[in-house]
């Protein structure tokens, strides 16, 4: 639901928040690919925020390390071998985090844990 409120008021949200009208252009492109999958991407970041607050700080670095290092993988062969330019940006970051959350659904479903997640 977000995202569809979101997603017809972009361009007023960066003139709000003080956007120049030379960079407006880059960042509609890069939100709007983003918000497609903004929930999954909060998700991994809820999970990470569990597995930390568990007392188990260093799996959900090693998981971060990781989107990092996938991201930092995938940048190049989004924006420059498949031309996308500043979608491919986004959407090497919207991959990187959607691949984030298997270390965390194996987290929670071999109940390593102290929270227990199950689908209901």
């Amino acid at each position: 639901m977000f995202t569809l409120a979101l997603l017809p008021n972009l361009r007023g949200v960066f003139v709000a928040v003080g956007a120049t009208p030379t960079i407006i252009p880059v960042r509609l492109v890069y939100a709007a690919t983003l918000l497609f999958g903004y929930t999954l991407m909060l998700v991994s970041i809820v999970n990470g925020f569990v597995v930390r607050a568990e007392g188990n700080t260093r799996f959900s670095m090693w998981t971060m390390s990781i989107v990092i290092m996938l991201n930092a993988l995938r940048d190049p062969v989004f924006i420059i071998l498949l031309d996308l330019g500043v979608q491919g940006a986004a959407l090497a970051a919207l991959v990187s985090q959607i691949a984030a959350m298997n270390p965390y659904i194996a987290y929670f479903a071999k109940r390593r844990g102290i929270v227990l997640a199950r689908l209901s």
